[in-house]
């Protein structure tokens, strides 16, 4: 990693202070510098006719951005030179921005440097093409050992190796790392096509227990579902009781529930549903539904030791046994709604200032047998995988396609079927929910979240469910 980025940490250890009443000297509460160096790597092989074509990019993004707050108004600007005299220029530049009505400026108070998760020695790296390349070989090999007369294969490889430091007027200095990869394989026959993916946080090591060949078998399956799968017997277009997977499922409770418990959501009036702070303390769910956000959990893609702002990461209980216990929040949004900080807020770089936003969500485990659902669902639809989502919280709709799904017959789960939607309303879905099973699992493999432009790496969590009803519509 860059060693401009070390000196910078130095730096602001030694002139933090200094910095802070520049950036506040026309005034504000707190002022604010965030600094990144981040290398991104990817490798992608496309197999036509056996014949492999390699696009390999290497991306590093580093800067510093700088952000004065006056309650919930903000004054941010960025700079992608980690120098001394940039980081100087930007704490005045900064400082020329502030709206001359801004609270007198703030007290600053010391910090010592507080140094947390070092990278690993097997973090993505510009060095590191010719092992990543030999992963990718290995899950082709695999992908054509199991179809020989595959077309079109795609295995592609991203890696990620963040280092961040936080630097506040109010005593926060800080700085922590995080490594990430993911192997993908993508299959094509005829007109069908599968994916599997794996990896998670950490290094190239993680590949030596989420093997390529594993990856290539899991797409594998999926392209003999596609095959085999068709429309079924389903009364499409109509409302009936779906199960959803435990795991990677746990992606519609990210999207449909996840966001209306983010405080700058809650205070948007137009939004159905939203979890505003005044029901806090009051019933939003069923008994059986307690839902957290845990940025401290072990292998999480969200797992941080400090959000992006320096605030310690927590896992925060967002609904007990169906009443609302609180919101993730960022500075700006708690001290507008007088909650505490939640260490929610995130960014997706230097250039962004921060929103509150989910890390890892989780829904707690029941104590309902996932098959007793399957069949007091008794007549219905049965969701392993969805994809290809759409929410507009202002609609109070969402969308996905069913990846893979099964038609539940007398209670039982039995043809596979394809080409099918889910659809509802956000606000509805919590009291939707009827049963809650024992299995619950951790995706921490895939995972992305896009928010007003920016996109940072989750993890979903959560055990097989059953919803009395969703619509269920054909794609066609």
């Amino acid at each position: 990693m860059s060693p401009s980025f070390d000196r910078t940490i130095d730096f602001l250890a030694e002139e933090a202070g200094g910095l802070t009443a520049t950036a506040l000297r026309r005034g504000g509460v707190l002022a604010e510098f965030f600094v990144e160096d981040t290398l991104v790597q990817h490798l992608t092989l496309r197999y036509r006719r056996g014949k492999p074509r390699e696009i390999g990019t290497t991306q590093r993004i580093a800067g510093v951005g700088v952000r004065v707050l006056d309650g919930s108004t903000s004054w941010y600007i960025s700079t992608p030179d980690l120098s001394v005299a940039s980081i100087r220029k930007a704490a005045s530049d900064v400082n020329s921005t502030v709206d001359s009505s801004a609270t007198a400026p703030g007290v600053i108070e010391a910090a010592s440097l507080q140094r947390y998760d070092g990278l690993p020695q097997d973090a993505p790296s510009e060095n590191s093409a010719g092992e990543v390349r030999a992963l990718l070989e290995q899950a082709a090999d695999a992908a054509y050992g199991l179809f020989p007369d595959l077309r079109d294969l795609e295995v592609g490889f991203q890696g990620s190796a963040r280092r961040i430091a936080v630097a506040s007027s109010d005593g926060r200095l800080t700085t922590t790392s995080r490594s990430m990869v993911g192997l993908r394989v993508r299959l094509r026959r005829g007109v069908h096509t599968s994916y599997a993916v794996g990896g998670g946080v950490g290094g190239l090591g993680l590949f030596l227990e989420a093997v390529p060949e594993s990856i290539a078998a899991e797409a594998a399956r999926r392209l003999q579902y596609a095959s085999g799968a068709g429309t079924g017997t389903l009364p499409v277009g109509s409302e009936m009781p779906v199960v959803l997977a435990g795991g990677w499922g746990g992606v519609w409770l990210h999207e449909v529930v996840g966001h209306l418990l983010e405080a700058d959501v809650a205070v948007d009036c137009s939004v159905p549903g939203a979890f505003a702070a005044e029901r806090i303390g009051r019933r939003v769910a069923n008994e059986c539904i307690s839902v957290f956000d845990d940025a401290t959990l072990d292998a999480g893609r969200g797992t941080t030791r400090v959000d992006d702002e320096g605030t310690p990461a927590r896992r925060n209980t967002l609904i007990e046994g169906g009443i609302l216990a609180a919101l993730l929040t960022d500075r700006a949004m708690a001290s507008r709604l007088g909650l505490p900080e939640s260490g929610s807020g995130r960014r997706q770089d230097y250039r962004n200032q921060p929103l509150p936003r989910m890390s890892n969500l989780l829904l707690a485990t029941g104590d309902a047998d996932p098959e007793s659902l399957v069949h007091e669902a008794d007549t219905g639809l049965f969701v392993t995988m969805i994809g290809n989502g759409a929410v507009a919280p202002a609609d109070d709709s969402f969308s996905f396609d069913v990846l893979e799904g099964y038609a539940i017959e007398s209670g039982r789960i039995g043809s596979p079927v394809r080409g099918l939607r889910l659809s509802g309303r956000p606000s509805e879905m919590l009291t939707r929910i009827r049963g809650v099973a024992n299995d619950f699992q951790l995706d921490a493999g895939r995972g992305f979240c896009s928010k007003n432009g920016q996109v940072v790496p989750v993890s979903v969590g959560m055990p097989t469910v059953l919803i009395d009803k969703m619509t269920v519509n054909s794609l066609s």
